[in-house]
């Protein structure tokens, strides 16, 4: 099974609601553990555990030979995990 059919969100009752307020987009590069509660996902050099209750929103971007994606997540989360975000959504 791949990364990316792992990260299938189908049992989120709020899968299709709206980003909250204080959400902000993080860009990752791959997906490398999953366990009933969380990712432990690559930023870069940084390997970080996120909370899957954490995370309203997925995108994933496939090319280049890459596959990587963005998360959703509160600003409180990306600060407290030192990651890095532009604006909030």
């Amino acid at each position: 099974m791949s990364e990316l059919d792992r990260f299938d969100f189908e049992d989120r009752e709020d899968r299709d609601s709206v980003c909250p307020t204080d959400a902000v987009e993080v860009c990752y590069d791959r997906i490398l553990y999953e366990t009933p509660a969380a990712f432990l996902m690559e930023f870069g050099k940084s390997e970080v555990w996120v909370p899957k209750s954490q995370i309203s929103k997925h995108r994933v971007s496939v090319g280049m030979g890459r596959l990587g994606g963005s998360i959703f997540v509160p600003v409180w989360l990306a600060d407290a995990k030192g990651l890095d975000y532009e604006d909030e959504v």
